[in-house]
């Protein structure tokens, strides 16, 4: 089954790997995701609450705009960090992006 995340690259027709590429990464536009921490937490013995912080990092060659825009608007948060840097020795763009998935999970 596909992360929420993955389902967002698809969209955009760009690869992406969790965490890093092994390999060579492809060309730009490319993408990774990963999840920084999670915490559980539920007050009862039938639901509980999983908090995911994701991060999506999302390399160019060039500032591309449109591209941001499309990835922001499929993000499944609301609110998000962005973040932007440039990789002189790899002549790379990044883009950051922190946000928050919050899923009520039945417990088995």
């Amino acid at each position: 089954m596909k992360n929420q995340v993955e389902e967002i690259f698809d969209t955009l027709k760009i690869p992406y790997k969790y965490k890093l590429f092994k390999n060579d990464p492809p060309k730009v536009p490319f993408a990774v995701w990963f999840i920084e921490t999670e915490t559980f937490t539920g007050s009862d013995n039938e639901w509980r609450l999983k908090d995911s912080d994701y991060t999506i990092e999302l390399y160019t060659s060039e500032k591309d705009f449109a591209l941001e825009e499309q990835l922001e608007n499929l993000l499944p948060a609301t609110e998000f960090e962005k973040i932007e840097f440039y990789i002189t020795s790899q002549s790379l763009f990044c883009m950051t992006y922190k946000f928050k998935i919050i899923t009520k999970r039945r417990m088995k």
